[in-house]
């Protein structure tokens, strides 16, 4: 009997255990699958994934290696666009010598000097001074704050298009020489670092005078007086640590011996003036050395997010301008900003650009291209394989922003001199064969001028850069008409190169009025054509 029962037993807990595993088993299928549902990553898919990595020919494995050992500019350079490109030019501005920003983001101060000037500035001057206007608005943001929470230093090396313009304004520009580089310009992380500590402690500071004056109910009067007076000392106190980094400024009303050099006649190519030497002030020297007044700059834009249309963006980041820190801008379609680029390095003005840099670029000789490098390197079967996001999407998608300034100096126009009419040259008194001559053609398309459907015969534009002489082409870059086409956003161009109704627009129109910015990704509802 006692056989029987244990006999009994053990059949029950066998049951029991064989109806547990069932049971360890269906909730593991039932957590992998809700897990698949959920749209984690499976151990299953893992496992498929890792079969798919396998290479599918000898080929593929040795490319895949090739790209772990030398990177991929190495190994996936397209030959055809790297071996066909060179540096030829069919018409070129003088420029200076190329700059190096370095460690540093202040593209902005480079580019547009080297747009305005033929004259070695200092970087270093106006950056002084785009911190200090910086700080300054920082701390009158902390006084003026409702709110119970703190307000971070915000504070950028980075700047507006407008900004330049107003520091030029307000403090003039300096030869090289009086404000050089320093270390701390070179690479500002340690600098940025201790100037918004110190500019927090100040913050700080000011806070807690102003709640103590507000506990113990000082006059409204008093409190501003106060206030005012801290943020001076602080700004004091700011200012000598950019000294400290950045060099002592000169005065504003200091005179200064300076050797002019003659800047070149309208056209690019004219006679320059001779040397003179004379004696500046900040300001004098900016009105003496300027070959395009900032003033008179139009922000050309083509953000395809955007209708076309005349914008003003009104800045809550920009300095306590004594206007309102608005931004204008034309929106245009990218065949009109390109066709305007044309019409100002025609017209010999140097062309300050913002575009993204971080696609499709080679640093041995400069190219700029979308095709530059080779997608084949990563063995994808056709069904892996996305299509090319065209520039609404990838705008869209924060694949592309204009994240770095350069200028255009030249463009490349294969063939114009064959487009030179017969009755133009007999007109000049030339002959036939003078239309190969240098300039003969550039005379007769400024006289034709720029037309629609000009932009697609130039196959690259010649860009000076500020990243120095190692990187490129001995610091020139190229930009072919393709790349320009997908990654720049926006030129400076003087007005006088806008067409009449451009200008009409620009100079009488009432803009539509922006409180976000002009560049937001969420203004994706009417974008272009």
């Amino acid at each position: 009997m006692a056989k029987k029962l244990n006999v009994l037993i053990f059949v029950i807990f066998s049951l029991i255990n064989t109806y547990a595993d069932a049971g360890v088993r269906k909730q593991g299928a039932c957590e992998e699958t809700v897990r698949a549902l959920n749209g984690s990553l499976s151990p299953a898919w893992i496992k498929k994934m890792l079969l798919a990595l396998k290479p599918s020919s000898m080929s593929a494995e040795h490319l895949r290696d090739d790209v772990q050992k030398g990177g991929l500019n190495a190994v996936g350079l397209n030959p055809k666009i790297y071996n066909s490109h060179t540096d030829n030019y069919t018409w070129e501005l003088p420029s200076l010598p190329i700059s190096n920003q370095a460690q540093s983001g202040r593209c902005w101060d480079f580019s547009y000097e080297l747009m305005i000037s033929d004259q070695l500035l200092s970087p270093n001057y106006p950056f002084f001074y785009h911190l200090l206007e910086q700080g300054n608005n920082y701390f009158q943001d902390v006084i003026e704050n409702k709110t119970t929470g703190a307000i971070a230093p915000n504070i950028s090396e980075g700047a507006w298009d407008e900004q330049f313009p107003y520091l030029m304004k307000n403090y003039g520009l300096v030869p090289y020489n009086l404000m050089p580089e320093t270390a701390s310009s070179q690479n500002t992380r340690a600098m940025m670092a201790e100037i918004k500590q110190y500019l927090a402690e100040w913050a700080y500071k000011i806070e807690s005078a102003k709640r103590k004056m507000l506990e113990d109910r000082v006059s409204d009067a008093k409190i501003v007086e106060r206030l005012d007076a801290l943020k001076n000392t602080g700004l004091i106190g700011y200012s000598k640590l950019l000294a400290t980094h950045l060099g002592t400024p000169p005065a504003l009303d200091k005179e200064f011996q300076f050797d002019l050099v003659g800047n070149p006649g309208s056209d690019g190519i004219g006679v320059h003036t001779p040397i003179q030497t004379k004696l500046y002030n900040p300001f004098a020297f900016a009105a003496a050395i300027t070959l395009f007044k900032p003033e008179d700059q139009v922000v050309i834009a083509s953000n395809p997010l955007r209708p076309e249309g005349f914008y003003k963006e009104i800045k809550s980041d920009a300095y306590r301008m004594s206007s309102d820190g608005s931004a204008k801008i034309l929106n245009v379609s990218m065949a009109r900003l390109q066709q305007l680029t044309l019409t100002a390095l025609l017209g010999g003005q140097r062309v300050r650009f913002d575009a993204d840099v971080t696609h499709d670029v080679e640093y041995s000789k400069g190219i700029m291209h979308p095709d530059i490098y080779d997608d084949n390197v990563y063995d994808l079967k056709k069904s892996e394989s996305p299509r090319p996001l065209n520039r609404v999407n990838s705008v869209r998608y924060y694949l592309a922003d204009p994240d770095h300034a350069m200028v255009k100096t030249a463009f490349h126009w294969p063939g114009l001199e064959k487009l030179v009419p017969k009755a133009w040259l007999e007109s000049k008194g030339l002959k036939e064969e003078d239309r190969y001559k240098p300039g003969v053609a550039i005379i007769w398309l400024r006289e034709r001028g720029i037309k629609p459907g000009d932009e697609k015969k130039i196959l690259k534009t010649k860009v000076q850069n500020s990243w120095g002489t190692d990187v490129g082409t001995l610091g020139i870059f190229h930009d072919y008409q393709p790349w320009s086409s997908k990654y720049e956003f926006s030129i400076l161009v003087d007005k006088k190169f806008l067409s009449p109704e451009e200008l009409g627009t620009w100079n009488f129109n009432k803009p539509t009025l922006l409180k976000e910015e002009f560049w937001s990704h969420d203004s994706d509802k009417k974008p272009q054509k």
